[in-house]
């Protein structure tokens, strides 16, 4: 059905912020589309920074970014790229286990 890859989605974030308040990473903001090959991204904080991450389902690639905030400190005013690559395996629990690497490498 058409609607089970945006309920598998949903779950998915539902046990990455649950795995990442282990760590501790604070999911800040999150965006799914489903027209556009099931791509999403989402923001954290982490140590006093912030960052992005950035899954691109045509190619299977993730993204690392870090935010540039303003003079306030807490508005990012641009995203520096921290580097990206493919995943050859695109299933929930390798990316499951891929985002929490990163994340848990990123302060």
């Amino acid at each position: 059905m058409e609607h089970d890859y945006r309920i598998q989605h949903f779950s998915f974030m539902t046990e990455l912020a649950r795995r990442l308040g282990l760590v501790p990473a604070l999911i800040l903001e999150h965006s799914y589309t489903y027209e556009a090959f099931g791509s999403w991204w989402f923001s954290y904080k982490r140590a006093g920074r912030r960052f992005r991450i950035v899954f691109d389902g045509r190619d299977s690639c993730l993204s690392l970014d870090e935010g540039v905030t303003g003079t306030d400190r807490k508005r990012v005013v641009e995203w520096k790229s921290l580097g990206s690559r493919q995943v050859s395996d695109s299933t929930p629990d390798s990316l499951l286990s891929e985002i929490v690497s990163l994340v848990t490498k990123s302060k």
